[in-house]
């Protein structure tokens, strides 16, 4: 019995970190607050990992919001303006003349997976770290190419939880992003202790 209390005692608070997405994502009108209101549920997730004392989730919340606002947004939007950009020469890559078609392959390859790293580190990096923004893409690389295995178990959750949303959509409603942040952030406690 004591089991069914804890299992729904988490699952009340995994809703509610998943509420509070929403509402601080709307709270920023979406596009000043998708950014942190990520950041905030990695934050809120690695308290959590970290079994420290008890603070009620609001609480948590909001001041991480607020701690990683700043960071958060600069980042986001440069990463997005550089995927922006990326897939914009994937898509006119078939109409560029051969000889730079033959040049531009290996260079988008490269820039793809240095992209898919800086998206996948972004936000443990911004949570775990407090350096200035310019600083965060050199931590970000640094940590992704600590992990080669830690790469692909991230890619291979990520795949699970696509997976699991497009046959199940309504659970992205009710959980949103939450379950894969639990999966990458329990890869990410392994990778910041061999770090630190």
């Amino acid at each position: 019995m004591k089991r069914a209390f804890v299992f729904t005692d988490w699952l009340a608070e995994v809703l509610g970190l998943h509420f509070f997405w929403v509402l601080y994502v709307l709270k920023g009108w979406i596009f000043m607050g998708i950014f942190p209101a990520t950041a905030a549920v990695y934050a809120v997730v690695q308290h959590w990992m970290k079994e420290e004392e008890p603070i009620a989730l609001s609480d948590l919340y909001k001041k991480h919001y607020e701690e990683n606002y700043k960071a958060a947004n600069i980042l986001g939007w440069m990463f997005l303006a550089v995927t922006c950009i990326l897939l914009a020469n994937i898509y006119y890559l078939p109409y560029y003349p051969e000889t730079l078609r033959l040049v531009m392959y290996p260079v988008l390859l490269s820039f793809t997976f240095i992209l898919l790293i800086s998206w996948l580190y972004l936000f443990p990096a911004v949570v775990r770290f407090n350096v200035p923004a310019a600083n965060y893409f050199a931590v970000i690389l640094k940590i992704g190419f600590t992990s080669f295995t830690g790469i692909m178990m991230q890619l291979f959750f990520l795949g699970i939880y696509l997976t699991v949303i497009y046959m199940l959509p309504a659970l992205l409603l009710l959980f949103g992003l939450v379950p894969f942040v639990f999966l990458q952030m329990a890869v990410m406690f392994n990778i910041f202790q061999k770090l630190t």
